[in-house]
């Protein structure tokens, strides 16, 4: 409101030329000190410190003139005798107010030319500074994690988070958050009750315990977690925009109601909030018998656990705005029994109001067993379990009462006189008698059949084997002999199946009638239990949801997890570190980190590959409530079901299944054995079934001669494309192609997935690849020079192949208006034979079926031929692939016996014309590598660029560089260009001198001097430099689009304009290299005395060190074109003093234009 609009805006007109943009780090330009307000007191001292008597007698010229005469050290002497903290402030040189003159820089106070557009900011105290710093954060970003605390105020009062560091990106979360009263005395066994709001602010800061429950997965029980549990933890993002709503995931974790992993160090969403794009609510509700038991009456009704849930849903609801989250936009994820609890509040038409959206991941909430029939059977039990005699000859409510005031730990042995394989569905859901208080008063799964459920969109995950889950009894030796003690009765208890149907399963899987547990029968086993257990309670889930819902409206989405990592669950379930292939929750590990179960994934991991993607899967849902990767799967609506008895659904599978979809090895041609060999390929028939392209076949016939020795592989049966797409494209949208034809000579080549996989281009989700395999050697190029056997059979092949692509590639999103043929090596030639459209390798004798019947390179050397796009590509030696020659000690001695012959064949050259070349390469034996690796080169390329330097062309003349290996990438260093002549002899305490055009290039390969400078490091002190010191370094980077105009970055040094830190051994712009996106510019100039003494009158002005900058600006606005930058896009930074000087040259109307 303060801001000065008239002055500021005559400033702003000259911001336009020399720099556009300005960066300042840690700058105090307003400090008091930046600028000297007497420099002729600090002239006379420097007058002194060369041996000047009495200097004030003297004029400033005559002093000025001595000073110039001066050993240049003894001027750097001048304020050692200085406290050293007057030194380590930094105040002794400094721009000054020079007296007015044509040659003046500085003329009035820059502080109050500033000061005129900040004069809010300069009434500002510097103890105030950190919290306008942090208040201006909080509006630009919303919220900030400048600490190590948070906090947010929601409708129970103020509640104190902490930053967690994470996986990728730090997050903050708010755990333990209590959305009831604690569920103990007279609340066990009763409805949750809403907890009342807080006085103080709650710290949610460290988590708090997780439900009492009794673990019986692993080898030895034990009793973890405490009553008082009734909490959920929020987990957003640092990084959020301000007011943004994010959408929310809520979590109900697996374990049978009985068990579950929802604490901090078992359960991370750090994966989750890496992509800073979703709010992650994970809920505990009480297990077991606190949560699920039940007298079949009013008195303990029972589905507590479930009404926990359903109160934290609502707390969601009311709360998790101020948390900057969107409540019209929750999706609800359950695990395992968490999957069933979702879908039972899904079925609660006022449950179903907080949240929109649904993922269901290994749920069997179909299967029969789901709904505990009679609870009172259980509930005298376990008034038994706590000593009551003939309870029930007792009313529910007596019992309720004394099991209220029993002992936790005493309830939760119940199950330990179960059979294994049936202590996880011992605790279950109940139809609750109809009461007010009651949730469930119908069985839910009578509603689903029926379609009472408001339409939501759905997401459905399951495992290749989620029966992994009760391998226990699998696995531990003790288990199975007592389950194989009476497998008859135990096998029909464990699948919970009536006992007579048990004959049929027996008969369907026990092809012998022996069922008992063998090593050799576990698979068998664990396609039972996957089978009952999910598989078919997924098939009912999905049927009945499109036979009732519009699912173009609301879209269902299923995902089959089959990525074999390396953890899984069973080392959890079982006790047992046996991999049995991917099971049950197994994809939760790709959802969540557990630190306390497994260890991370290396990032350069194709598991951290999975992980990325499927996260972005599920949180795709999440937003839009479809996974935006999955464009190519069919609508599975109720028409769909009934034709193909189930949906399409995703894979996700081994490596190359998953990080790309590949289809290996499809045939494009008939297999050109017997009368089709030495025979022009035959396109296959169409295929009867499915063609199966989830495994590569061979490679072509050849004979392997690269390396110390010879070797066969492959088979004539071998004329197959591979077709590799990625995952995540959009709908309908057409991918461009590339086709590789590989390297080898003609002769071998390296085409097979083991040897060639294209996971890099995969990686960018913009192309589909076509690997072509066609005849080789003998089988692919021999010829009789007539039409008996005409040759070219591998050109054939490919022509063939092209055609295959241009006709199939639409099937798979490719686009064969935009089809990119490349070649490497032979690969290559092949390429450019077919671009000839005359075709290839050996003239053929004319018919129908030649494909190449003139010469192809008299038509190219012609231009014979369609124009299109071309990019070649060429190493810096390619000639290894004859280097076998010269590594090969017993080849090597052969091959000089008849030097002159062999080099002539070598090279393929007329024998008349070695003498020529060995007497322009050769100076010593052929056993010099590096010439014949060198003519090899020469015969493949022409001619080739063999050194690391470059030149440009600016208005000095040219200037040569030199290619620098960079951090990540290549780039070119331009050293020390001069933009001044050397401030030495008459120039010293003058203004700078532009230099002169240079008659013959300039070397700027290397750099030359720091100016002169006396370090000051801690108690010792040394000088450095020279005065010959005006110069400037370019860096550009190596990989440049022809003819763009980069970005230009002009760095001015800290250093107190005392010292410096300037030259590349000191200072390498590496990292702005490595993004290819900019030119930086790196400037010394003077220091010191040389830069700013003055005499506070114009013979000896002072600010040389800024006019030298203001120089080397100029020389950059106009030069820098000619190294591509430009010179319109300049942002001029500087650090400590350097930030200082830039805003001196913003202040100067001249000098900002540059």
């Amino acid at each position: 409101r303060k801001f000065d609009v008239t002055s500021n805006i005559t400033l702003l007109k000259y911001i336009s030329e020399l720099f556009q943009k300005v960066i300042l780090k840690s700058g105090d330009v307003l400090a008091s000190w930046a600028l000297l307000e007497h420099p002729y007191k600090q002239f006379l001292l420097h007058a002194e410190s060369i041996g000047v008597q009495y200097p004030e007698k003297l004029s400033t010229l005559e002093l000025t003139e001595k000073l110039r005469k001066a050993d240049a050290k003894l001027l750097l002497r001048a304020y050692d005798e200085l406290d050293f903290w007057r030194v380590d402030e930094f105040a002794y040189y400094r721009p000054v107010v020079e007296a007015k003159s044509d040659e003046a820089y500085v003329t009035k106070d820059p502080r109050k030319a500033w000061e005129t557009g900040l004069q809010c900011v300069s009434e500002l105290s510097a103890a105030k500074m950190k919290v306008l710093i942090f208040i201006c954060l909080a509006i630009i970003h919303g919220s900030y994690c400048v600490d190590d605390y948070v906090s947010v105020s929601c409708n129970y009062g103020y509640v104190k988070g902490k930053v967690v560091h994470g996986n990728e990106k730090p997050y903050e979360a708010f755990y333990s958050i209590p959305y009831a009263k604690p569920p103990v005395g007279p609340l066990r066994f009763s409805n949750p009750v809403p907890c009342d709001s807080w006085k103080n602010a709650y710290d949610a800061t460290y988590p708090r315990s997780e439900c009492l429950q009794k673990i019986y997965y692993g080898n030895t029980p034990y009793v973890k977690g405490d009553e008082d549990c009734l909490y959920l933890s929020v987990y957003r993002p640092c990084n959020r925009k301000p007011h943004e709503k994010l959408p929310v995931i809520v979590y109900f974790g697996f374990g049978a109601f009985t068990n579950s992993y929802t604490s901090p160090e078992n359960l991370s969403p750090d994966y989750f909030m890496d992509t800073e794009r979703v709010i992650v609510v994970v809920v505990q509700s009480r297990l077991g018998p606190f949560g699920y038991l039940s007298s079949g009456d009013t008195h303990c009704l029972g589905n507590f656990g479930l009404k926990d849930q359903r109160l934290a849903l609502q707390w969601v609801s009311d709360n998790i705005e101020a948390f900057q989250g969107d409540c019209d936009c929750v999706t609800l994820m359950g695990a395992g029994s968490g999957a069933i609890s979702a879908v039972y509040h899904w079925l609660n038409d006022d449950t179903s109001q907080f949240f929109q959206k649904i993922i269901l991941k290994s749920g069997n909430f179909l299967y029969h067993g789901a709904v505990l029939e009679d609870p009172y059977e259980q509930f005298l039990d376990h008034a038994k379990l706590i000593g009551v005699q003939y309870p029930e000859k007792l009313s529910t409510l007596e019992l309720t009462e004394k099991l209220r005031k029993a002992d936790a730990k005493l309830l939760l042995s119940a199950t330990d006189m179960l059979p294994y394989w049936k202590k996880f569905e011992y605790y279950r859901l109940v139809v609750e008698a109809n009461c007010n208080e009651a949730y469930v008063t119908k069985d839910p799964r009578t509603a689903w059949v029926s379609g009472h459920f408001e339409p939501k969109p759905l997401y459905v995950t399951f495992t290749q084997n989620d029966g992994n889950v009760r391998a226990g009894v699998l696995l531990d030796k003790h288990l199975r002999k007592h389950f194989n003690l009476n497998v008859e009765k135990n096998l029909p208890d464990a699948l919970d199946i009536d006992p007579k149907n048990f004959p049929d399963v027996k008969h369907f899987y026990f092809k012998d009638g022996d069922c008992k547990i063998t090593d050799y029968n576990i698979w068998t086993y664990l396609d039972i239990f996957t089978t009952r257990y999910f598989e078919q309670s997924l098939y009912n889930t999905v049927k009945c949801y499109v036979r009732n819902v519009n699912t173009q409206k609301y879209p269902l989405s299923i995902d089959k997890f089959n990525f074999n990592g390396p953890c899984h669950f069973t080392k959890v379930f079982t006790g047992y570190d046996v991999n049995l292939g991917t099971g049950f929750c197994d994809d939760l590990l790709y959802l969540f980190r557990f630190p306390s179960l497994f260890t991370d994934f290396d990032y350069k991991s194709v598991d951290y590959q999975v992980k990325n993607i499927y996260v972005d899967t599920h949180i795709n849902f999440a937003v839009t409530g479809w996974p935006n990767q999955w464009s190519h799967l069919a609508t599975c609506d109720n028409l769909y079901f009934q034709k193909y008895g189930f949906c399409e659904y995703q894979e996700f599978g081994n490596q190359t299944q998953y990080v790309n979809r590949a289809f290996y090895s499809i045939p494009y041609a008939k297999p050109p054995v017997g009368p089709l060999r030495f025979s022009s390929p035959v396109p296959c028939d169409p295929w009867e079934k499915a063609y199966d392209a989830t495994y590569p076949r061979s490679e072509c016939l050849q004979k392997v001669y690269y390396g110390a020795y010879s070797y066969i592989k492959g088979d004539e049966d071998c004329l197959y494309l591979s077709i590799y797409r990625p995952c995540n494209r959009k709908p309908h949208e057409k991918l461009p192609v590339i086709v590789y034809f590989g390297f080898g000579a003609f002769a071998t080549d390296y085409t097979s997935p083991d040897n060639l996989s294209p996971d890099y281009f995969m990686d960018t989700e913009r192309v589909i690849v076509v690997v072509v395999q066609s005849r080789l050697g003998v089988f692919g190029y021999l010829s009789s020079g007539d039409t008996h056997c005409s040759g070219n059979f591998g050109l054939k092949d490919q022509r063939l192949a092209l055609q295959w692509v241009n006709s199939n590639i639409g099937a798979f999103q490719g686009d064969c208006d935009c089809v990119t043929l490349m070649g490497a090596g032979s690969g290559a030639a092949s390429a450019v034979y077919h671009w000839l459209n005359h075709d290839t390798s050996i003239v053929e004798a004319k018919s129908d079926e030649a494909y190449v019947t003139k010469d192809p390179r008299k038509a190219w050397e012609t231009g014979c031929f369609e124009p299109k796009a071309l990019y070649i590509t060429f190493a810096q030696n390619d000639g290894n692939v004859r280097a076998g020659l010269l590594l090969n000690k017993q080849q090597r001695p052969y091959f000089n016996l008849n030097v002159d012959k062999h080099l002539a064949e070598v090279l393929d050259l007329d024998p008349k014309y070695i003498r020529s070349v060995k007497d322009y390469y050769f100076y010593s034996e052929l056993s010099k590598m590096k010439v014949l690796i060198f003519i090899c080169l020469a015969i493949i390329h022409g001619s080739f660029c063999v050194n690391d330097y470059v030149s440009v062309s600016c208005n000095y003349g040219y200037v040569k560089g030199k290619v620098v290996n960079g951090n990540e990438k290549p780039y070119e260093a331009f050293y020390s260009i001069p933009y001044a002549k050397p401030p030495v002899g008459p120039l010293r305490f003058c203004n700078p001198v532009p230099c002169d055009a240079w008659k013959n290039a300039y070397d700027a390969t290397y750099p030359r001097s720091e100016c002169l400078q006396k370090v000051y490091n801690g108690g010792n002190s040394y000088v450095r430099g020279d005065e010959d010191c005006l110069y400037l370094s370019v860096y550009r980077p190596c990989n440049r689009k022809p003819h763009e105009k980069l970005p230009v970055i002009v760095y001015f040094g800290f250093g107190a304009f005392t010292n410096s830190y300037t030259s590349p051994e000191n200072l390498s712009p590496d990292y702005f290299m490595d993004t290819e996106r900019v030119i930086v510019v790196v400037v010394q100039s003077r220091l010191g005395p040389f830069g700013y003494l003055s005499s506070g009158d114009t013979h000896c002005l002072g600010n040389f060190g800024l006019k030298d900058q203001r120089l080397a600006l100029q020389w950059v606005k106009e030069n820098i074109g000619a190294f591509q930058g430009d010179c319109d896009c300049v942002t001029l930074m500087g650090a400590g003093t350097g930030a200082i000087s830039a805003v001196y040259h913003w202040l100067n109307h001249d000098t900002s234009r540059k």
